[in-house]
């Protein structure tokens, strides 16, 4: 919390404003929970669509594994995702893979699969790694 009120305190000396980081959003092409909602033509961005489907995927997982979790890494996860999905999704497939109880959650999910079943999850994971890379330089997918 005291790191929190300083870097809202240094951004007022900075900026004058805060809470910049909110306002600053509205200059980037976003995604709300409300224009989802009301607006389905996020379908057709490419990029709003893969931040959404991971968002959504990190939320599955975690539900999915909730036997083994516990209550506090469910409010952590919920405290990590929610916000985006209200503030815009942009980025969220970013902020959830460093959201370490997904992974977790993907951990406890996977940990009685069969070997090989395994390892061809790590090699599509690590495939999927290089298709984001290029999305996100080649394709020019960077806000």
């Amino acid at each position: 919390m005291i790191a929190f009120v300083a870097w809202l305190a240094y951004l007022y000396a900075l900026t004058g404003d805060p809470l910049i980081f909110v306002s600053s959003k509205s200059a980037w092409a976003e995604v709300r929970l409300v224009d989802i909602l009301y607006n389905p033509s996020w379908l057709t961005d490419a990029s709003m669509f893969f931040h959404a489907v991971a968002a959504l995927l990190a939320a599955l997982l975690v539900i999915a594994a909730w036997r083994k979790m516990s209550v506090a890494w469910f409010v952590f996860v919920a405290l990590w995702i929610i916000p985006l999905v209200v503030l815009g999704i942009v980025g969220s497939a970013r902020y959830v893979a460093e959201c370490f109880p997904v992974a977790v959650a993907a951990g406890y999910l996977v940990e009685r699969w069969p070997s090989k079943t395994k390892t061809v999850l790590v090699a599509g994971l690590g495939a999927s790694l290089v298709m984001v890379t290029w999305f996100q330089f080649g394709a020019d997918w960077l806000p």
